[in-house]
């Protein structure tokens, strides 16, 4: 967070904000021990999206293709004569993706994960995947 010019109070009020929060979930009138959230931001608080985005601020620099970000959604594109060079390219950009991801243990909801190709030819290259939905 420094990185980007939060330093000092708001640094160590945001670190207080993150640490030590407690989790509880209620099934019908069950309701489960409370455990430490150790990792990620609080769903529902308005000052998480604002982190997230912080956290992620270097992807953009990971990936070479053309790409749009918006909120915590990402789209990747090339553009190429050849779609086998575009196929290549990408995979290549999923496959630093998947390493940024593993690195800073996000997960890829492969559900909600497509592809689409464009081309004028009738040729359409082969699939793209990332490195989890290979092995």
């Amino acid at each position: 967070m420094r990185e980007v010019g939060i330093h000092g109070r708001l640094h160590q009020w945001v670190k207080y904000f993150l640490v030590n929060r407690m989790i509880q979930t209620k099934i019908n009138n069950g309701i489960s021990s409370k455990l430490i959230q150790e990792e990620g931001l609080p769903q529902g608080s308005s000052l998480s999206c604002t982190l997230f985005l912080i956290f992620i601020n270097d992807l953009p620099d990971v990936v070479q293709a053309e790409k749009a970000l918006y909120a915590d959604d990402l789209v990747m594109w090339h553009t190429n004569k050849h779609p086998g060079i575009s196929a290549r390219l990408l995979n290549e950009d999923l496959d630093r993706l998947q390493s940024y991801c593993d690195k800073w243990k996000l997960k890829i909801n492969n559900s909600k994960t497509v592809y689409s190709v464009f081309t004028k030819s009738h040729i359409v290259a082969k699939k793209y995947s990332f490195v989890s939905e290979r092995n």
